[in-house]
C-alpha cells in the first residue's frame, strides 16, 4: 500500500460519515471517493491531475463513465449534463454526474462540504449542485470510472425510495420542479405498471387456488414481524425521510 498514507476500518454511522472523515484526513488539494463497487481505469488519476494544472479556481472536473453487469458487460452509460447550475439543477435525473468520475478541489470541499449526512441516497447530487453554485465545473471527455451494478447495491434495490429523496431535495433545498417531476412521474408510471400486473395476476384463475395460500402466509408473516423489536418500520426509513414524517 505504498500509494496509501492513511486507512481506517471501524464501525460508524454510515457510507457518508466514512466519507467525510476520509476526505477530512486529505491533505492534497484534488479529493474523490470510490465506492467497494466502483474501480478507476487506467491513468484515470493522472489526466485528471493533469486537467486541474489547466486553469485555476476549479471547482470540479467531470469526466465520463460506465455501469457494468456482474459478467463485465456495460449496460449503462450515463449523459452529462451541462455543467453549470442552472443546467444542472434542471437537467438531473435524465442526466446526472458520474459520481465516481467526479473530482473536486479542496477549495469546493472546504465552501460546499461536508457531505450531508442526513441524506441516504443523493447527498452527491447535492454536494455538486453546491459546487455549481460557487464554482465553475470543467467537462473532462474521457472515461475515468466503471460501477458494477449487483443486487446488494444500495442505488439498485432502493429505487423508490431514491427518487422520493431526490424529488423532496431539489424541492425543498433547490426549488427545483422540472428534475423534482422527473422523480415523482418516475413513481407514478412504477405504480401503474405495478398496478397493471397485480391486475393481470388476479384474474389469472390460478391465482384462485394460490390466493388463499398466499392471504395465510401474509398474514401470517404479519404476526411474526408485529412481535418482533424491528416493527416500527418509520425506524428503517432513512433519516432524511423519518424527518419529513414528522
Amino acid at each position: 500500500e505504498p500509494w496509501i498514507s492513511n486507512w481506517v476500518s471501524e464501525k460508524d454511522s454510515g457510507q457518508y460519515k466514512a466519507n467525510n472523515k476520509g476526505i477530512g484526513k486529505a491533505t492534497g488539494q484534488i479529493y474523490a471517493w470510490l465506492n467497494s463497487d466502483d474501480i478507476y481505469l487506467p491513468n484515470a488519476l493522472t489526466s485528471i491531475g493533469k486537467s486541474f494544472m489547466e486553469e485555476d479556481n476549479i471547482g470540479a472536473v467531470v469526466g465520463l463513465g460506465r455501469k457494468l453487469n456482474e459478467q463485465g458487460k456495460v449496460i449503462y452509460v450515463p449523459e452529462r449534463p451541462k455543467l453549470d447550475f442552472q443546467s444542472l439543477a434542471n437537467e438531473w435525473g435524465p442526466k446526472i454526474i458520474w459520481q465516481p468520475s467526479c473530482f473536486f478541489s479542496n477549495q469546493a470541499w472546504k465552501q460546499c462540504g461536508p457531505l450531508d449526512e442526513d441524506l441516504y441516497f443523493c447527498m452527491d447530487m447535492d454536494l455538486w449542485l453546491k459546487i455549481a453554485q460557487n464554482f465553475k465545473l470543467n467537462e473532462f471527455d474521457q472515461f475515468q470510472s466503471h460501477a458494477i451494478s449487483h443486487r446488494a447495491a444500495k442505488t439498485t434495490g432502493s429505487r423508490e425510495y431514491m427518487a422520493v429523496e431526490h424529488a423532496l431535495v431539489l424541492l425543498k433545498r433547490y426549488n427545483v420542479q422540472k428534475s423534482a417531476l422527473y422523480y415523482l412521474k418516475g413513481l407514478a408510471d412504477s405504480a401503474i405498471e405495478s398496478k397493471q400486473k397485480i391486475t393481470a395476476l388476479t384474474q389469472n384463475p390460478i391465482y384462485k387456488l394460490l390466493g388463499p395460500i398466499y392471504r395465510a402466509l401474509r398474514k401470517l408473516r404479519k404476526n411474526i414481524n408485529e412481535s418482533s423489536p424491528l416493527a416500527q418500520s418509520s425506524n428503517q426509513l432513512p433519516l432524511y425521510f423519518r424527518k419529513q414524517l414528522k
